[in-house]
Order: structure tokens, then C-alpha cells, then sequence
């Protein structure tokens, strides 16, 4: 595909609010969610340092536990239920250290905690020097996970629409059909009397900038990858994710493996901030600038 911008966006353009950057809003809203916020109405569970290890097992796996604290002042060790599972004993014969690698501070903001969890399933979380909580991947379950994982997905939309304007001009429309296109022109028209700025490239579904993606390579390219299929392999689980929370379900009712779960988190704040950096510190740009765009797709003219 060539491509080529006439002239050059103007530096002392108006930028819609709609078209900034929304990516460090959300950093500051997962930098707002603590650790200590999400433990706050959960019980300590603590498993008896006495108790026969095959049925502290039993116990946790009636609550649903993988990890607990011995019932010990203060607490230092844990156990797991996988290790305790068939053995005789008492489950103290079995408890580990709880070492530096598995604590995690009641402040730390949820982006933190996230990312450890990925390196070990359960987290201590300390309130100065003691022990009152525990983390663990079943946690993304939580609303607040869910909450920092849509606004990822939409700062990433915000920046496809962006994109794509800049690369197809009002020529996108030639990308899809007469079907969605009239339902965008519906949606537009019911919009458009609540908000004065809004436009119609504004009220594509992710479907849309999928295909959108596939077809105009500098996009496609700006998500990191170098071909349609490509894109729509990665667009599928967004697609269903963005839609599960949207309706409030939780991440875990995409993609029931934990650190799958997380690896597709990670992938969605690392490809949002990709297409943010495609668009460069000049994100928006006048309706004037956007007209004088020509797109060429697989050398024919759009």
C-alpha cells in the first residue's frame, strides 16, 4: 500500500478533548486502586498449624483456596494446597517462608499487583510489618480489574479512530458495508443532538476498526502486526472481552487460565500504547487536514 498525507497537520490545531491521549488517565486510576482497596472486605483465611495436612487441604479447597497463612503470631509461613493434598502430618511440616518474592506492600497500585501476580499465583500483602491479606489470580475477577482492563480498551479504540482518519480520511467508508454503514449513520444521527463534536468515524464498534485495521496496512502496522489475519486472531478474545465487561462480567469469564488472562491484560496495555505512539504528540487534527488525505489500497486509489 502507498500512502500519502497532504500537508502537514497544523501545530496550533484545536485538539477534542475526545481525541487526547486517554492512556495516562488510566494509569492514574490503576495507580489510585491499592492493593489494601482490594483486600479490604476479605477475611485472612489461616490454616492450623496442627491440623493433618490432607484435610487442611480438604479446607481449602472447600473455600476455593490455592495458598493460606498458618494461624501463627506473627504470620511467616504459608502453605499450598497442591503440597498438602494426600500427605500425612501435620500441614506445618509442609509451610514455606513467606519471603520477599511473595509480598506485596497494602499501597502498591493495582498495575503492581498485577504484574507480580503473574510470577506467583498468591501475594502477601503487608500493612507495615504484619501479614492481612493474600492476592491471588482468581482476584482478576474483580471489578476494579475489569474497570482498568475497559478503559485500556477503549483508550486503544480512541487511538484506532484516530488512525484511521489520518490514513483513510473519509474514505473508510468505502471499507465496509452498506449494512454497517447505515447502522453508524443511525447511531451518529441518535448521538449526534448530545454531542455537538461528535463525528461518524466516533461510532464504530470494534468489529468496525477491526476490519478497518486489516485493510489499511499503517494501521495494522501501528498495532504491531503485518498482516489481517493477524489482527483479527488478536481482535477475537478483545472483542469478547471488551463485550463480557462491558455487561459486567469479569475477565475470568473470557479466559478461565489466570496467566492467560494476564498475558492478554499486558498484551492490551502494551498495543495501546503502541497505536498512542503511532499517533504521535499532535493526536487530533482539523476536519480540513483530514479531507486532504489520499489512501492507496493494494494500488488502487480509495
Amino acid at each position: 500500500m502507498d500512502e500519502t498525507i497532504h500537508p502537514s497537520a497544523p501545530e496550533d490545531q484545536h485538539v477534542p478533548l475526545r481525541w487526547r491521549n486517554p492512556l495516562p488517565s488510566v494509569a492514574l486510576v490503576a495507580e489510585s486502586i491499592t492493593v489494601a482497596s482490594l483486600i479490604e472486605r476479605k477475611q485472612l483465611f489461616k490454616v492450623d498449624p496442627q491440623q493433618p495436612a490432607r484435610d487442611a487441604a480438604d479446607r481449602l479447597g472447600r473455600f476455593d483456596f490455592d495458598a493460606a497463612p498458618l494461624d501463627e503470631d506473627p504470620v511467616a509461613r504459608y502453605v499450598e494446597r497442591r503440597v498438602l493434598a494426600g500427605k500425612d502430618g501435620p500441614a506445618c511440616e509442609f509451610a514455606v517462608p513467606i519471603n520477599p518474592p511473595v509480598l506485596i506492600a497494602g499501597p502498591a497500585p493495582l498495575a503492581t499487583a498485577l504484574d507480580l501476580v503473574r510470577r506467583t499465583p498468591v501475594l502477601f500483602v503487608l500493612e507495615g510489618h504484619n501479614v492481612v491479606g493474600v492476592i491471588t489470580q482468581a482476584d482478576l475477577q474483580l471489578a476494579p480489574v475489569g474497570l482498568y482492563t475497559l478503559g485500556l480498551v477503549f483508550a486503544m479504540e480512541n487511538a484506532l479512530d484516530l488512525l484511521i482518519k489520518r490514513h483513510a480520511g473519509s474514505t473508510w467508508r468505502h471499507l465496509l458495508t452498506d449494512g454497517r454503514l447505515k447502522k453508524i449513520d443511525d447511531v451518529y444521527a441518535s448521538r449526534k443532538d448530545k454531542n455537538a463534536q461528535i463525528e461518524q468515524i466516533d461510532c464504530l464498534n470494534l468489529d468496525d476498526r477491526e476490519r478497518l485495521a486489516r485493510k489499511l496496512p499503517a494501521v495494522r502496522s501501528a498495532l504491531g502486526f503485518s498482516s489481517g489475519e493477524q489482527v483479527s486472531k488478536w481482535m477475537g478474545p478483545v472483542k469478547d472481552l471488551r463485550n463480557t465487561l462491558a455487561h459486567g462480567g469479569s475477565l475470568l469469564d473470557v479466559e478461565r487460565d489466570p496467566l492467560r488472562a494476564l498475558e492478554l491484560i499486558s498484551d492490551i496495555r502494551k498495543r495501546a500504547g503502541l497505536v498512542w505512539d503511532a499517533v504521535g504528540p499532535d493526536q487530533g487534527f482539523s476536519d480540513g487536514y483530514a479531507g486532504t488525505i489520499t489512501a492507496k489500497l493494494d494500488g488502487e486509489t480509495l
